[in-house]
């Protein structure tokens, strides 16, 4: 089988593959477009079911009033249609009560009201929950949306027959002015199940996106002042003191069983909006897919017929692309004999000239410094005949520099190459680029044999030329640099043991070491002995994870004084990414550091200042819960200090306090212990423990100290 043969082949078994897997897609697409869907009907049935239960509940407070004239005109609504909704739900036994209170509203009681209402709204949240399971709403995946649903389903509708509860026994209460014992029961057990769900909403709104989680706080806290605002008015019924009449209490309550509507009606929106959004979404994935499975189909057989074309255009470049690979082997070979940029140079001129059958040429470095050329190689040109030195755009070679282009010139008569006068009939000139940046260029003379030259092959040439000169320039460059870097730059390098095998010249200055001194020696050498275990541990971690540490340190002077370091140490590797050893390099922060530590010292006492205290106390309790410690923090003051002050002055007060800070200092002296002057005569000792039990100890220490 040929290769377009192959390629007409693949090309089919992809169409297939990707018919199946934009089939999958599609489908999966309209499955949850159908679930969407289904969850919309849902939520529009259970807001229907919500407005049901609104007006059986407000039907259930009024009936508690003794005079509803002036409230069932604004709330009642035609018990016919509540009927007619009763039967779409099929609630056989719901509308028997229904029809029943109808037609007894004159003699049955408050108490038998109240219950036959009540058992209508629990089977609509019976009804409710049902729907929901069935919608797939509550598996919702989208967890905003689940929240939400959560929310409104099961803790909104329970706080609203909370209030809707709490409204009519308490209405029934003042129509009556007595009450029984269930009713107090009833307020109770309705106070505390709807505070309990008003945190709940709270908790889990919290977890909405910040405009959401805003505007249901907001409908919260209306709704947590509308209840605060009836509180002393429960109190009171709860007390058997009836201050205010039966109609005003139904009202006040009502803006509670409102607000919390709101909150109902907030989550329904929002779900509604996001189920919406996910349908529309879901309607444009299936069009777009579908357009696009039409399309790549059209793409894969247009690449077909364009991929078997390229195929018999490659075979003829094949060999013509050999060639070239053969020419820059040569290059790479000849280039790892030879080292100085002289020869360099003059064997990258040799071979180019060779290659491309050009009778003389030169070849300019650009020196960025002063923005001029050197000659730096010749063939077939004497040096003396060329000019060493060309400013830019003093001619064609120097013009080059900036074009970074190939330029082709042709004439026919005597043209100039610096000083002299070649007979030819064509120039090239050629940018010397690495990495688009200019660092020389070369131009090549042609006579009347010229042939077409493949002119990125040509440029291709030039940079790999322009790599191996750049990189000779700049391996003479860095050899004038290590002598400098060894004087100033504070270096060392140490194996995996953490041993010294290089170190700058700088750093044995500061550290008043030779270099022989150092080298074989642990890095211990330096460590000044405030350095705790957990900062040597914790760099040793990072660095056998073979990344790298960046930190501050303090470290001893051969004289005994001590400094501190800015550091960042790295791992060295071998050529098979192995860890072979570290290399660091630092600055020397100790002027800053001793900024600092003025920054965070109180002036009189020499203790940490409540600034520092501010900083390190949360950075503590990190450590501490990360090394599974205890953390002790004291808190103390000098007792009567004011009136010792007023007796004895300012002096003898200063005086005191400078003698309690080195009493505290003295009991805590580990590294890990901090004692801090909060402010006047209050004093904070911060250490860790292992056992509980020495932190009484150790503060009665401190104390009696």
């Amino acid at each position: 089988m040929n290769s377009n043969n192959q390629i007409i082949l693949i090309g089919i078994i992809i169409t297939i593959f990707l018919s199946i897997f934009f089939f999958n897609i599609q489908n999966d697409r309209q499955n949850e477009y159908i679930k969407t869907d289904a969850k919309l009907d849902g939520l529009k049935k259970i807001n229907n079911l919500n407005n049901l239960k609104l007006t059986l509940q407000n039907k259930r407070g009024i009936s508690q009033l003794k005079n509803t004239d002036s409230i069932s005109s604004k709330t009642l609504i035609s018990d016919k249609n509540l009927i007619n909704s009763l039967e779409k739900l099929n609630l056989n036994d719901e509308i028997n009560i229904l029809n029943q209170i109808i037609e007894e509203i004159d003699i049955l009681s408050k108490v038998t009201l109240f219950n036959k209402y009540t058992k209508i709204i629990k089977s609509l949240d019976d009804i409710t929950i049902t729907t929901a399971y069935n919608s797939n709403l509550l598996f919702e995946s989208q967890s905003d949306i689940n929240i939400l649903v959560t929310t409104f389903i099961f803790n909104v509708s329970a706080a609203i027959e909370d209030i809707g509860q709490l409204r009519a026994i308490g209405t029934k209460i003042l129509s009556n002015k007595n009450h029984e014992r269930k009713d107090l029961y009833i307020i109770k057990s309705s106070i505390n199940d709807f505070l309990k769900n008003i945190e709940k909403i709270k908790f889990l709104t919290k977890n909405l996106p910040l405009e959401e989680r805003n505007n249901f706080t907001f409908l919260i806290n209306e709704t947590i002042s509308s209840y605060l605002s009836t509180n002393n008015i429960i109190r009171n019924i709860m007390k058997n003191k009836y201050i205010i009449s039966s109609e005003k209490y139904f009202l006040k309550t009502t803006m509670i069983f409102e607000d919390i509507n709101t909150i109902f009606k907030l989550s329904n929106d929002i779900i509604n909006q996001k189920l919406n959004k996910r349908k529309d979404t879901l309607r444009s994935d299936l069009i777009f897919y579908t357009i696009l499975y039409i399309l790549l189909v059209i793409l894969i057989f247009a690449s077909i017929y364009f991929i078997s074309r390229k195929v018999s255009i490659d075979r003829k470049i094949q060999f013509k692309q050999k060639e070239k690979e053969n020419f820059i082997n040569i290059l790479r070979s000849d280039y790892s004999k030879i080292f100085t940029l002289k020869k360099i140079c003059d064997s990258s001129l040799l071979h180019l000239i060779e290659k491309f059958n050009a009778i003389n040429g030169s070849l300019y470095l650009y020196n960025e410094v002063n923005s001029k050329l050197y000659l730096a190689s010749t063939y077939g040109i004497k040096y003396d005949e060329l000019e060493d030195t060309l400013e830019l755009n003093q001619n064609r070679i120097s013009q080059n520099i900036l074009e970074k282009k190939i330029n082709i010139l042709h004439i026919d008569t005597d043209t100039d190459i610096g000083n002299t006068n070649i007979k030819c009939t064509k120039y090239i000139t050629i940018p010397l680029l690495e990495f688009d940046q200019s660092i020389g260029t070369i131009q090549l003379s042609f006579d009347n044999n010229f042939k077409n030259i493949d002119l990125d092959f040509l440029q291709q040439s030039a940079s790999l030329m322009a790599t191996y000169i750049n990189k000779a320039s700049f391996e003479d460059e860095s050899s004038k640099y290590l002598n400098l870097i060894d004087q100033n730059i504070l270096m060392s390098k140490t194996d995996l043991d953490g041993n010294i095998i290089e170190v700058s010249e700088s750093l044995c200055s500061l550290t008043q070491y030779s270099k022989e001194e150092l080298i074989g020696q642990s890095h211990s050498i330096l460590q000044h002995e405030d350095t705790t275990q957990d900062h040597l541990d914790n760099i040793w971690n990072v660095l056998s994870q073979g990344e790298t540490w960046k930190g501050e340190s303090k470290n001893r002077r051969k004289d005994g004084s001590f400094y501190w370091l800015d550091s960042i140490i790295t791992p060295d590797r071998d050529i098979n990414e192995n860890i072979i050893g570290y290399t660091a390099i630092r600055h020397n922060i100790t002027d800053r550091k001793h900024i600092e530590q003025i920054a965070i010292t109180d002036g009189l006492t020499s203790l940490h200042n409540r600034r520092h205290f501010d900083d390190v106390f949360p950075q503590q309790i990190k450590i501490a819960k990360r090394e599974k410690s205890f953390l002790c923090f004291v808190l103390m003051d000098i007792d009567h200090f004011k009136q010792y002050n007023d007796t004895y002055g300012h002096q003898e007060g200063d005086t005191t306090l400078k003698l309690v800070a080195k009493a505290l200092k003295d009991t805590l002296k580990r590294p890990t212990d901090f004692t801090f002057r909060l402010g006047g005569e209050e004093f904070g000792l911060l250490y860790h423990l292992t056992n509980i039990n020495d932190a009484v100890t150790i503060a009665n220490e401190a104390r009696i100290s």
